[in-house]
C-alpha cells in the first residue's frame, strides 16, 4: 500500500458515500420493521444498516470542513461574517424540507405545541421522551444542527494546528464518548435509568457523536492524499465491519438484560467499527465508477435527504396492511423515493440554488 499526493475530485465519492449511508439506514428500518422475515435476516439487515448514521456524520464533518474553509477563502469578512454565511448556509440546507416533513408528521399524529416547538428549534434530543418522538430519526437531526452551532470553532481548532494534535484531539473527543457512554451504562445497572432513558442520555446526544463528525474533520486534511489499497484487504476489512454490525445487532437486548460485561465489550467493539469505516471512507475518497451506476447513485444521493426524512412514517404506514415482505419492500422503496424525489425538486432544490449563490455574493 503506497501514498502518493495526488489531488483529486472528491464529488463522486461523496454522492456514493451519501447513496450508500441512505440505503443502509432503509435496510436496517425495513428489516427491523417486517414481521415475517426470519431472524436471521433482520440481523443481516442491522448489521448493513449499523453503519449508515456514523457515515453521515463523518460526511457531514468532512463537507462542512470544506465549506467553512471555502468561505474563509474571501479575505474581506470577519470571522464572525463567515460563521454567520456558514449557518445560513447550514439553515438553508436543512431546514426547509425538515419543516415541511415536520409540519406534515405533526398534523398526522396530532401532536402538541410543545412537541412541534421543540423540534422545530432542533432541541428534542434536550428533553427525556421527546428525543425520538413525531418521527424517530429526528434526532439524527438534533445532532447535526448542534453540531452546526458548534462547528466553525471546532473546525478552526483543528485545521489549525498540526495533524498530530488533530489526531490527539481526536483521541480524546472518542475517549470523552467511550467513557459517557459506559457511565451512563454503569448508571443504568444501578437502575437509575430506564431503557429508553439510557437511549436519550447515551445515544441522542452531540457529546456522544462528536468524534464521528471531527473525523471527517481530520479526514479533509489528508484529502490530497491516495491511498492505494488492495481489493482483497477492502472486502476484508468490509467483511469485518459487517461482522462487528452482526455482533451489535444484540446490543440492545444485551443491555435489556443487564449483561453487563458482554454490553461493555460491544459498546466498545463499536468504536473499532467507525475507525474502520473511517478508514475505508478515506481509502475510497479518489474512487470512480462507471456512467450506468453512477446516474443512479447520483440520483439517489440526490434525494438522500427528503429519503432519509420521509422513509420511515412511509415504512409505517405501510406496516398497518400486514403485507408479506417481497411486496412491502417495493412498495416502500417506490412510495419513499417518490415522495423524497418531490420533496427536492420542489423544497430542496430553490433553497440550495439561493445557498450556493452566498459563497460569491
Amino acid at each position: 500500500m503506497s501514498m502518493i499526493a495526488k489531488p483529486k475530485n472528491k464529488q463522486t465519492a461523496f454522492e456514493i458515500f451519501r447513496a450508500l449511508a441512505v440505503s443502509m439506514v432503509l435496510v436496517g428500518h425495513f428489516t427491523d420493521a417486517a414481521q415475517d422475515i426470519p431472524l436471521l435476516a433482520k440481523k443481516i439487515g442491522f448489521a448493513f444498516g449499523y453503519y449508515g448514521i456514523p457515515l453521515f456524520f463523518i460526511i457531514s464533518g468532512f463537507l462542512l470542513t470544506a465549506s467553512l474553509v471555502s468561505i474563509l477563502k474571501n479575505k474581506h469578512c470577519s470571522f464572525t461574517k463567515v460563521c454567520g454565511v456558514f449557518l445560513e448556509k447550514r439553515f438553508l440546507r436543512i431546514y426547509p424540507a425538515y419543516l415541511v416533513s415536520l409540519i406534515i408528521s405533526a398534523i398526522y399524529l396530532d401532536s402538541s405545541a410543545f412537541y412541534f416547538l421543540v423540534h422545530f428549534f432542533n432541541v428534542h434530543n434536550l428533553f427525556d421522551g421527546y428525543n425520538r418522538s413525531i418521527n424517530v430519526v429526528y434526532w439524527t437531526l438534533a445532532v447535526e444542527f448542534q453540531w452546526y452551532l458548534f462547528a466553525p470553532l471546532l473546525i478552526m481548532l483543528f485545521i489549525k494546528n498540526t495533524i498530530q494534535v488533530q489526531v490527539a484531539l481526536l483521541m480524546v473527543f472518542i475517549l470523552l464518548s467511550i467513557v459517557l457512554r459506559l457511565y451512563f451504562f454503569n448508571e443504568y445497572l444501578d437502575n437509575k435509568y430506564s431503557l429508553s432513558s439510557l437511549v436519550w442520555v447515551g445515544n441522542d446526544q452531540l457529546y456522544i457523536h462528536l468524534y464521528n463528525f471531527l473525523i471527517g474533520v481530520v479526514l479533509y486534511q489528508f484529502r490530497n492524499i491516495t491511498i492505494k489499497i488492495h481489493l482483497s484487504l477492502l472486502l476484508f476489512l468490509m467483511a469485518v465491519l459487517f461482522l462487528i454490525g452482526y455482533v451489535e445487532s444484540d446490543l440492545i437486548s444485551g443491555i435489556n438484560n443487564y449483561n453487563e460485561q458482554t454490553s461493555q465489550y460491544r459498546i466498545l467493539l463499536g468504536y473499532v467499527a467507525i475507525l474502520i469505516l473511517a478508514f475505508i471512507v478515506f481509502a475510497c475518497l479518489h474512487v470512480e465508477i462507471s456512467r450506468v451506476p453512477y446516474q443512479v447513485i447520483s440520483f439517489i444521493s440526490l434525494v438522500s435527504y427528503s429519503l432519509y426524512l420521509y422513509h420511515l412514517p412511509i415504512l409505517g404506514f405501510f406496516k398497518a396492511y400486514s403485507l408479506v415482505w417481497y411486496i412491502y419492500l417495493p412498495v416502500f422503496l417506490f412510495s419513499s423515493i417518490f415522495i423524497a424525489a418531490l420533496s427536492y425538486y420542489l423544497i430542496e432544490a430553490p433553497f440550495l440554488r439561493y445557498s450556493s449563490s452566498l459563497n460569491r455574493r
